[in-house]
């Protein structure tokens, strides 16, 4: 069951990856909000959350699997001609890899503090977009010396 909703999950973001010009901070952000929303009738939210908060090794395998390194190749393989790389700071698609990597370790940690400390959608959408925004233009202040 959550490999069928993985897949779906899946082709929702080359969805959203094609609808934001490529940028992928927009499309994850996007993606986040879909599936906490989960519109409608958050139908598919207890078994979500479930998941995330009984995490064994296997389910996050399965959950991360979008991006993770078994199926990266794959999925990448796919995604990757949809991703406007003139938005990142990477030279070659094998950094892309590891972009993926952090923005799905960032996103999976997020819905585990969503359903753990049961935030609200808006307190949820509001953590995740500020730790996008501080990887989107990074951590170390550059200083003059």
């Amino acid at each position: 069951m959550l490999k069928e909703h993985t897949k779906q999950r899946q082709e929702h973001f080359t969805l959203l990856l094609k609808q934001h010009g490529g940028d992928l901070f927009k499309a994850m952000a996007g993606m986040f909000q879909d599936i906490i929303s989960d519109a409608p009738d958050k139908k598919n939210l207890p078994f979500l959350k479930n998941a995330l908060l009984n995490m064994t090794h296997k389910v996050e395998h399965t959950f991360a699997g979008m991006f993770s390194s078994s199926m990266m190749d794959d999925s990448l393989d796919k995604i990757s001609p949809l991703i406007n790389k003139k938005y990142l700071n990477i030279s070659e698609d094998k950094e892309l890899f590891y972009v993926m990597q952090i923005l799905t370790s960032v996103t999976i940690r997020n819905f585990i503090e969503k359903f753990s400390r049961d935030l609200t959608d808006e307190e949820a959408i509001n953590n995740y977009t500020s730790e996008l925004t501080l990887l989107k233009y990074g951590l170390y202040r550059k200083t003059e010396e």
